[in-house]
């Protein structure tokens, strides 16, 4: 995403930029998932010398959480989750029961803001997993029966993407680890199933449900005036401030573009040529996104032009900026549709 010679400083503007947009919303939230889960074919050990094996076919999981969303891109949750999977080989071709397992894990997760659309996140997991085999053996022959409860643990990567200003859309992969097992067998008195150690890969897709009030446009609130600074040269003998510059944004971009540089250069030139004491820089976005959305991104947008006329020599308390999100149109359009000239930063000087 950034494409123009001055990346340093664009590069730093854009992780203070996306830092602040996660920040904006934050708070409680619930969710839920459902998906393919497969269990890693494993070993185990009759006895404590001969090894055999066990492998099962696709299965099913669900999941349900409570979240709380910090802001700083991150969040942490209490999950609870149910697998299932049935055996499909048993110490050679074939095999009957199942494996079902409970998990109540605690995670912490990274939402990475990349100025898009949609929101990858990272994460892992801890706590608890109560692993059954439910009448497992080979065809006809049910052998071990029983459950364990061991320390689990899990690695999370997926992303969501915003259907409405508190539903988001999720979809993900999760790999799920538990301790080793011991299970007895049926009847019992036999020689137990011991030291099997259950794994599984895990695709979901679910909803999450934010449970805060979406962020309002802020009102705009003007910093203290600083006293004007000596101009560089007399001042002319009227005035032409206030003045207004237009600096226009790529779709769903809040990176400066070559264009739009040059016009915020144009504007610091000009203020310091009038003797501007305030300049005020408001971002807006087009309709092709969601309100909650487009209000981080016309923020964005402000803060990219702020952090460039501080670069140029604009001192940063005589620069206001504010955002309006979708509202207050250039061209007023139908929700939904792209328009360059809506995705845009006013700059007034005066």
């Amino acid at each position: 995403m950034l494409r123009h010679s001055n990346w340093t400083v664009t590069l730093a503007a854009a992780l203070t930029m996306s830092s602040l947009a996660v920040a904006d919303e934050q708070g409680p939230y619930v969710g839920f998932g459902i998906g393919l889960h497969q269990p890693n074919d494993r070993s185990y050990f009759d006895g404590t010398t001969t090894r055999s094996d066990v492998e099962f076919g696709d299965g099913g999981v669900g999941i349900g959480y409570f979240g709380y969303d910090f802001g700083d891109m991150m969040r942490a949750e209490i999950e609870l989750g149910y697998r299932r999977a049935i055996v499909d080989e048993f110490s050679g071709p074939g095999g009957i029961g199942s494996q079902k397992q409970l998990t109540a894990l605690g995670n912490l997760l990274m939402d990475l803001d990349i100025d898009a659309a949609f929101t990858p996140y990272i994460g892992i997991g801890a706590g608890l997993g109560k692993t059954k085999w439910d009448a497992v053996g080979g065809v006809g022959t049910p052998l071990y029966d029983g459950s364990n409860t061991k320390f689990t643990w899990q690695a999370i990567a997926g992303f969501l993407a915003p259907l409405t200003d508190r539903v988001d859309l999720t979809i993900d992969y999760r790999y799920v680890q538990s301790g080793k097992m011991r299970f007895d067998t049926l009847p019992t008195g036999g020689t137990a199933a011991d030291r099997y150690n259950p794994q599984s890969h895990n695709i979901m897709v679910g909803l999450k449900f934010n449970l805060w009030e979406p962020t309002p446009a802020p009102t705009p609130v003007a910093q203290p005036v600083p006293s004007p600074r000596p101009p560089a040269q007399p001042p002319a003998p009227a005035s032409k401030l206030p003045e207004q510059f237009i600096v226009f944004f790529d779709w769903d971009k809040s990176s400066l573009t070559t264009t739009a540089q040059n016009i915020v250069k144009d504007a610091q030139e000009y203020a310091d040529r009038e003797g501007a004491v305030q300049i005020t820089a408001t971002g807006h976005a087009d309709r092709s996104g969601s309100s909650a959305y487009n209000i981080s991104l016309s923020e964005r947008r402000a803060r990219a032009v702020r952090a460039e006329l501080i670069r140029l020599g604009i001192p940063e308390n005589e620069i206001v900026f504010v955002w309006n999100g979708e509202d207050a149109n250039l061209v007023p359009t139908a929700d939904g549709v792209r328009e360059p000239q809506n995705r845009r930063v006013e700059i007034v000087i005066e």
